[in-house]
This record gives structure tokens, sequence and C-alpha cells, in this order.
């Protein structure tokens, strides 16, 4: 599987969270989770690193 690998470095990731987005998003929401899981997960951990590695910010 090439595309988590592709999609991970472009959106910063490593494959395997973004395959666990894909089955979380995809078994909660169906096809509109699996589109979706992606960008979510990579707001959340731009804002979990934001928070966690400057709180002061």
């Amino acid at each position: 599987m090439v595309s988590p690998k592709i999609v991970g470095d472009c959106v910063g990731l490593h494959p395997l969270v973004v395959i666990g987005a894909l089955l979380i998003g995809g078994a909660l929401f169906g096809v509109v989770g699996m589109l979706l899981a992606v960008p979510v997960t990579a707001v959340l951990f731009i804002l979990g690193q934001r928070l966690l590695v400057d709180p002061a910010r």
C-alpha cells in the first residue's frame, strides 16, 4: 500500500496514523468519514502539537 505513505508525506502524518484514521473514519461515518478522516486528523495533530509544545502561545 503506497497511498498511505504518499498521503502521510504530503500531510505530515505517519502512514500508520493515516491508515488508522481511514479505518476509524470509515467505521464511524462511512465514505464521508474516510474522505474527511485525514484532514481532520492532521488538524487535530497540529492543534495538539501547538497546545502541548508551546502552551503559553
